[in-house]
This record gives C-alpha cells, sequence and structure tokens, in this order.
C-alpha cells in the first residue's frame, strides 16, 4: 500500500528532518479535492488533520493521492524559506 512508502521515509528520516516536516494520508486529499468548488465546505472536512499542528510552521507537506483506482502519486508542498 501507498502508506508504506511514507513508513519506511519516516523510518530513515532524524527527529529534527521529521520536525519540519508533515505527511498527510490520501485520506486528507481525498476529502480535500470531494469539495472543489466549495472552498469553506473542503476545509471543514479537513480541519480536524490540521487542529493539532500548525503546518505554517513545517518546512514541507508531503501528501499522498490516489485517482482512479490504478493511478497514485505524491504530492510535495514546500513552504520553508530554503525553497
Amino acid at each position: 500500500p501507498l502508506h508504506l512508502h511514507f513508513r519506511v521515509l519516516q523510518t530513515r528520516l532524524t527527529q529534527c528532518e521529521l520536525q519540519r516536516l508533515h505527511f498527510f494520508n490520501t485520506f486528507f486529499f481525498r476529502e480535500l479535492s470531494r469539495h472543489q468548488s466549495a472552498t469553506n465546505l473542503a476545509l471543514d472536512c479537513v480541519k480536524r488533520w490540521t487542529e493539532n499542528i500548525n503546518i505554517f510552521e513545517k518546512d514541507l507537506l508531503l501528501l499522498q493521492f490516489y485517482k482512479g483506482s490504478l493511478y497514485f502519486g505524491y504530492m510535495l508542498v514546500c513552504l520553508g524559506d530554503s525553497y
């Protein structure tokens, strides 16, 4: 499964590196994109994924997503000053 790739990556990073990034699973992107025409509704659907973390303090956000039954991918959002 796709989420295992993130687990392997997390085990190979140092604690300092892990604090600079945040991983979102496929459910986050699915819920966010499900309400494309209603931004506030989409944000309400994913609010619980970010309620205990300030994503704007992170350097990187890594998102997994599925498109259809065979296509999957990763999305990298660069927030830090060094990017």
